[in-house]
């Protein structure tokens, strides 16, 4: 699976039902020593540290079947990941599209029946009691905070109770929904003044929709098409997989500043063996660090590449490969990395 399929899909879980379908998912050989936890670091002392705490201490129910998508978060300074969300024991076959909220006391993300990706309800992650709960905040995909958490921006991808397609604003606790405007996948920037908003094809075309006048523009970057999902790295800048012959080859943080004159303000790293593929690069300002999905020949890995650096990519978690891995989304201190993956059990996560 190479990034261009992918691409080819704004929910990257409609690809996997198409490829996991019941079958139980394989994974590669190790192809070096698997990553041990660090000594002496500590979860933060915040939002973000307590939820993760929270999930280690209380872990996640997991059903017996394998090949299914999960989320999970990965703490970037151990290399340790956590399994966060599985709603497959809920009857639903699959889940997508984590974010944070910006206090870290909460993780949406979307799940739906097998077959049916349109279908999906969003859900909430947080700890009540101190025990992770999940709770139904309604239809849609993709959703995404404010920067004051108090609203969400969603994708609904068909007709629900007489509410159009399209991209959708609400409450935080899921109530006082409103149209914004046509289908594509909602991304709200760090200054909350913009939502950037990603169609299905491939490449994507990327558009920029003003929050208080709700005007779009188009995304243009001169000789060059992005690829994958771009993501906010700072207010006007967004990191991308950009290229020019038909396919991704240069991972690049971009000034949008001027939508219709985006330009690349550097170069963080340009695609080669063994990786053949980007996939859903994201960007923390605070560790000047680049996550990404690699797409190898053994399958998809986790990988980091430090802003002015050029040194080669880091394997995150080099103990095996994914057979797919979708939905990357840093938190806002740097430390952890949601993702969807359909990896089988690794040490009872």
């Amino acid at each position: 699976m190479t990034a261009r399929a992918v691409g080819n899909a704004i929910l990257g879980l409609s690809i996997v039902l198409g490829v996991c379908g019941s079958s139980q998912a394989q994974e590669a050989k190790p192809s070096q020593p698997a990553v041990k936890e660090a000594e002496g670091i500590k979860a933060p002392d915040n939002g973000f540290g307590r939820l993760i705490e929270g999930l280690r201490k209380h872990p996640v129910e997991r059903s017996a079947t394998n090949g299914l998508g999960r989320i999970y978060a990965l703490d970037v300074a151990t290399g340790e990941a956590t399994l966060v969300a599985d709603e497959s024991v809920r009857g639903l076959s699959a889940c997508g599209s984590p974010t944070w909220s910006h206090d870290g006391s909460r993780i949406l993300f979307d799940a739906f029946p097998r077959g049916n990706p349109l279908l999906a309800d969003m859900q909430r992650v947080e700890l009540v009691a101190g025990v992770p709960t999940v709770t139904n905040i309604g239809a849609g995909n993709c959703p995404t905070f404010s920067v004051d958490d108090k609203r969400i921006a969603f994708m609904l991808g068909h007709a629900v109770e007489d509410a159009a397609p399209g991209v959708w604003l609400m409450q935080a606790d899921g109530k006082g929904r409103r149209r914004l405007g046509d289908v594509g996948r909602p991304k709200w920037s760090p200054d909350g003044k913009q939502l950037m908003l990603i169609d299905a094809s491939y490449p994507p075309e990327v558009t920029l929709m003003d929050v208080k006048s709700e005007k779009s523009a188009r995304l243009e970057l001169a000789g060059s098409r992005f690829y994958s999902t771009p993501s906010w790295a700072g207010s006007d800048t967004i990191v991308a997989l950009i290229g020019t012959n038909g396919d991704g080859d240069r991972l690049a943080l971009i000034d949008v500043s001027e939508p219709s004159k985006a330009k690349v303000k550097e170069v963080l790293w340009e695609v080669k063996e063994p990786i053949n593929d980007v996939v859903d690069p994201v960007y923390s300002p605070s560790r000047r660090e680049c996550v990404f999905i690699g797409v190898t020949k053994d399958g998809m890995a986790l990988y980091s590449v430090a802003q002015s650096k050029p040194d080669a990519p880091k394997r995150l978690e080099p103990d095996a490969f994914d057979p797919m891995i979708w939905d990357l989304a840093f938190s806002p201190d740097g430390r952890y990395v949601l993702f969807g993956s359909t990896r089988a059990d690794r040490k009872g996560r």
